[in-house]
Parts: C-alpha cells; structure tokens; sequence
C-alpha cells in the first residue's frame, strides 16, 4: 500500500489559487460580465459588490473589526461579542 501524501501549506494555498483563478475566470465569463460595460455602467448605477472577509485565525481585531461594521451599519452588536461578555 502507498503512504498517504502529506500537503503542506504551500500545496494548499498554490491550490486555492489556482482554484479560485479557474472557477473566478468561469463564473464571469459564464455570467456574460463585459468589463467594457462594467466600466461604462459604473457611473449610472449604485455598486452592487459584496466584499466577504476571510481571516486565517481569528485574532481580536477581527472580532472588533466586525464588531465595528455591525454597529455602525445594523445598529447591533455581533453574536461574537455577546458571547464574549457572557
């Protein structure tokens, strides 16, 4: 029987990489995205763009920092931070 191939965190980040490289280039192409026509259409419309925070680790200034985004948009405090004061 062969070993089982060790990855390491190199491997995993060339990976991720390339993965989002391939699966980013098809879903623009796949959703018929001209940037041509992003650019021209950028001054008419409101930006609908969703920008998704991902830490490796979860070190303090993430909590405040999305501590921070929760109050000022939501009025609201995280699930993060009650839990943190219990």
């Amino acid at each position: 029987m062969s070993q089982p191939r060790s990855s390491s965190r190199r491997d995993f980040l060339k990976f991720a990489g390339l993965g989002s490289l391939v699966f980013g280039a098809g879903s623009a192409r796949a959703l018929g995205v001209d940037g041509r026509e992003a650019s021209a259409n950028s001054a008419k419309r409101q930006a609908k763009n969703v920008i998704f925070m991902v830490s490796d680790g979860m070190c303090f200034s993430v909590l405040t920092a999305a501590q921070t985004y929760l109050t000022r948009t939501e009025k609201r405090s995280s699930h993060w931070m009650k839990m943190y004061g219990e």
